[in-house]
């Protein structure tokens, strides 16, 4: 195992780095080089990544907020009809279900923050909270971080990083308590809309789809950790997961290697090297259609 660790940086205080997802050798394709990642518990981190740690493997998966940044800084025209309805909630009764849409919710509200609508950004908050709720992690939320949310509803920045701080505090205390699996259903269900909400402009803007073409280890990485539930439905879903993963592997991709650059006075080592992902248009259509049909499985 080889020890990285990255310092995410930005203009805006807000990282943009897409983190390797690491995990067992044996299960994974030679492409991904094995790392064990070491990440300072920030803000600008949530928003960057979440990282899971099973059965001593870490996974790393990119933020819905980095997402929303990305259609921000393409101008990406609000569409309303893209989001899970609020109405929706009623539906979802047993912890598989709401787990999953807590994260499309925090992906559709990650999305809501480009856009001047209080109303609806605080509706789909509440919606959050409410999942929060009855998946008992509420109580791990400090009441100031709602208030914040409340009083900066205008102020985009500020919900990238509150919404980040939100659920990063949920993960912390669903690992914190031993359950990794309900961390990594909201994860999927963050990570599934984030790329539903990107799948369209992504046909005419070439960062998008480069964006979309780099979540192959992600997509691998929420094979590896709900393929090892029992639960049926968890592994339903963790098999659409792997048909959308062959999707995704399908993709060329050319890798420049760089050399790392080495700050031995922080202890920090930058990352370099670049890889070019080439998407067809067909194969962005292959994307958005698995994608849909996972969709549809987690907010029917």
């Amino acid at each position: 195992m080889k020890r990285i660790t990255y310092r995410l940086l930005a203009g805006t205080g807000i990282g943009l780095l897409l983190l390797t997802a690491c995990a067992d050798e044996k299960t994974q394709d030679s492409e991904q080089e094995q790392q064990e990642v070491s990440v300072d518990e920030a803000n600008d981190n949530a928003v960057t990544s979440s990282l899971l740690k099973l059965d001593s493997e870490i996974f790393s998966l990119p933020s819905p907020v980095q997402t929303a940044m990305l259609l921000k800084k393409n101008e990406i025209p609000y569409s309303e009809e893209l989001l899970n309805s609020t109405a929706n909630i009623e539906k979802y009764l047993n912890q598989f279900q709401k787990a999953l849409n807590m994260g499309v919710y925090g992906a559709d509200l990650a999305y809501l923050s480009n856009f001047n609508n209080a109303q609806l950004k605080l509706d789909y908050f509440k919606v959050v909270e409410d999942l929060a709720t009855d998946l008992n992690v509420r109580n791990a939320i400090d009441q100031q971080l709602i208030d914040r949310f409340a009083s900066n509803i205008d102020n985009q920045d500020s919900l990238y990083n509150l919404n980040a701080a939100l659920f990063q505090t949920a993960d912390r205390y669903l690992k914190d308590n031993k359950d990794d699996e309900l961390a990594a259903l909201i994860l999927a269900g963050g990570w599934v809309e984030a790329l539903h909400l990107s799948l369209d402009p992504a046909a005419n803007i070439q960062e998008l789809r480069v964006r979309i073409g780099e979540q192959g280890n992600a997509a691998r990485s929420l094979v590896s950790l709900l393929g090892k539930s029992e639960d049926a439905q968890t592994l339903e879903l963790a098999s659409k997961l792997a048909a959308l993963a062959s999707e995704f592997k399908a993709l060329d991709r050319d890798y420049e290697y760089v050399k790392p650059i080495t700050d031995a006075t922080e202890r920090v080592t930058y990352l370099n090297s670049k890889s070019n992902i080439q998407m067809t248009d067909e194969q962005l259509e292959a994307i958005k259609t698995q994608v849909g049909e996972i969709r549809a499985f987690i907010i029917q």
